[in-house]
């Protein structure tokens, strides 16, 4: 028995490692052994989820953009989101329950901002538009300011969204898509 077990390892030993057959097999080996870890990170990759946190900002919004929104709205606890390579701060403000949200860039400067107004804080002509166009609607209207400087307003209702200039001249109509 023995020298069985000696004969049938002299002849595995010989057969893979003395042939040239034993680099090929590990060959064989090893990219199997590269595809599996590569296959395990893709689905370790694919199952992570993009966290936004609520308030000081998210691991993907850079500490100056969060600076500066706190240096800009000190009151405010904003959510986090990307726009396009921007930064997106959504907020509430407490004591109005009015909706605000700002863009940013990298390097933390205002690149549009849109807030929400109370009633007769706006130009009369959009209220008037609404009396006229679309009485006894609800709406909410709020003022729109880019990096150039420019001015607007829009209002929602019903699913739609109705722009304005800057005097509150209605302006044009967004339809929902269907």
């Amino acid at each position: 028995m023995p020298g069985q077990i000696r004969v049938i390892y002299r002849d595995f030993y010989h057969g893979i490692f003395l042939s040239g057959n034993w680099f090929l097999k590990t060959n064989v080996m090893k990219q199997f052994i590269i595809l599996l870890l590569i296959s395990m990170h893709l689905n370790t990759t694919q199952c992570q989820t993009l966290s936004i946190s609520k308030g000081t900002g998210s691991t993907e919004t850079p500490s100056l953009v969060v600076k500066q929104f706190k240096k800009d709205y000190p009151t405010q606890n904003p959510t986090w989101s990307k726009e396009g390579f921007n930064y997106r701060a959504d907020y509430t403000d407490p004591a109005t329950n009015m909706m605000g949200m700002v863009v940013y860039d990298k390097s933390g400067r205002i690149l549009r901002s849109e807030t929400e107004l109370q009633a007769n804080s706006y130009p009369g002509s959009i209220g008037d538009y609404y009396t006229s166009t679309l009485p006894n609607s609800k709406y909410k209207v709020f003022f729109i300011k880019d990096t150039t400087g420019r001015e607007s307003y829009y209002s929602t209702s019903n699913g739609e969204t109705f722009y304005f200039d800057k005097n509150g001249h209605f302006k044009g109509r967004v339809q929902p898509k269907k």
